[in-house]
């Protein structure tokens, strides 16, 4: 059992750990993609205003430089997720996003793509403090960069100038919600894996927990198996050792080796009674889908064949299917009760009544009429039946008991937790 909770424990965090990665690797190729999406525009925006230019070689070249370096320095990025950490990378970012606008004497169009798309870069590569004061940082320049450019007036800058920022609110604003949906999605995956791995434990140590309980229970089983053949086998020596006795007198016992012989005949029944019955309940343990109700029937009707004198009547309300443990407890207490009555009723009449909800499990077994052999159908001086079930009850913080009323009816009554402590 432990080297199997070790393998499972094992397993689990081999699947935690592939979760990670698989999580970091979707992480990983969203930013990619996004690098590369913003990767494009800057080359569409480049094209743009080469077309746009005057022919200005000087400003064809530092254009040319401009995308180059913004393009290698933002691949790194998506290749070594170095640039947060690296003061280069901040100077260059701001370096590279900001020169479309100092370039603007050289003849080149001012390249807004290019400033919007480091804006969208910015935001996904750093927390919302930084990404805030670097955009901040290239805003306050592009601004400084177009009002250096002698070809603006002042009333055409203005203007320009509102529209500019007006797109870098919305990009900022735009690729913000678009990280944080990303990244709620990949928490929210994390969790949801979390969640099944942890429904996946769970459901493991349920099947230790019933493979558990059919193991202590068949335990139980073979003890009862071994105390009843042990108890009803020793009668039978002492009876078989009479009856010999008797035989060899060859007196006037005929009557009494004749009772003698009876009694054996009797006690060879009731071993194998025992031995019958305690089949019965390894059946019932196995047939796992059976429900406590129609195991408790089943008992019932076996009861009723060998017991025809007496009318059963059953009166069962189960709220919920108990766990494994509670049910075996609960066909045990039904079939003790009832094997005490076939035993020692001399009534015609008897009750099972088992109650099962949420949290308590309870059985009430009476029987009219009294009994032939009270003394055995007591606790105080009960079989091992009896008094190995109240051992159990207790062990469930259970109330359990077997005696006369009263009126003299035998009653059984036993109370105990549905889920152990």
């Amino acid at each position: 059992m432990a080297v199997s909770n070790l393998k499972q424990t094992q397993t689990s965090a081999t699947e935690c750990t592939q979760t990670t990665a698989q999580n970091d690797f979707n992480i990983e190729t969203k930013y990619t993609l996004e690098l590369y999406v913003g990767f494009a525009c800057v080359v569409i925006g480049y094209i743009s205003s080469i077309f746009n230019t005057g022919g200005s070689s000087a400003g064809i070249a530092a254009l040319t430089v401009i995308n180059i370096g913004w393009g290698i320095l933002f691949l790194w990025a998506a290749i070594k997720h170095e640039v947060p950490d690296n003061i280069f990378a901040i100077v260059g970012i701001i370096l590279f996003g900001s020169a479309a606008a100092f370039i603007l004497p050289l003849g080149i169009p001012f390249d807004w793509l290019l400033v919007y798309v480091t804006i969208g870069e910015v935001v996904f590569y750093y927390n919302k403090t930084q990404s805030l004061i670097l955009s901040g940082i290239l805003v306050v320049l592009v601004t400084i960069g177009l009002m250096l450019d002698p070809a603006f007036n002042i009333q055409a800058l203005s203007t320009e100038l509102l529209q500019i920022y007006a797109g870098f609110i919305f990009v900022y604003a735009f690729s913000y919600v678009s990280r944080k949906n990303i990244t709620e999605s990949q928490n929210n995956k994390v969790l949801l894996m979390e969640l099944q791995a942890a429904h996946k434990q769970l459901r493991d140590y349920a099947i230790q927990s019933e493979a558990l309980a059919v193991t202590r229970e068949r335990n139980r089983i073979a003890r009862d198996i071994h105390d009843s053949l042990g108890h009803y086998l020793t009668i039978l020596a002492l009876q078989i050792e009479t009856a010999l006795k008797l035989h060899e007198q060859r007196s006037a016992n005929g009557e009494q080796l004749q009772s003698e012989l009876f009694m054996a005949r009797k006690t060879v029944s009731e071993c194998a009674r025992a031995v019958h019955e305690s089949v019965i309940t390894l059946r019932v343990e196995e047939s796992q889908p059976q429900t406590l109700q129609d195991s408790l029937e089943e008992l019932a009707a076996q009861f009723e064949l060998v017991r025809g004198d007496i009318t059963l009547a059953l009166d069962i309300v189960i709220a919920e299917e108990p766990d494994l443990e509670a049910k075996m407890l609960l066909f045990r207490c039904v079939q003790e009760g009832l094997t005490n009555i076939r035993k020692h009723s001399v009534g015609d009449r008897a009750l099972a009544r088992v109650r099962s909800d949420n949290s308590v499990c309870e059985v009430t077994i009476i029987n009219n009429g009294g009994s032939a052999q009270t003394a055995e159908t007591t606790v105080d001086s009960a079989g091992m039946g009896l008094i190995g079930l109240a051992e159990r009850i207790k062990e469930r913080d259970g109330s359990f008991s077997a005696n006369f009323d009263s009126a003299g009816n035998w009653r059984m009554a036993a109370q105990f937790l549905r889920l152990q402590a």
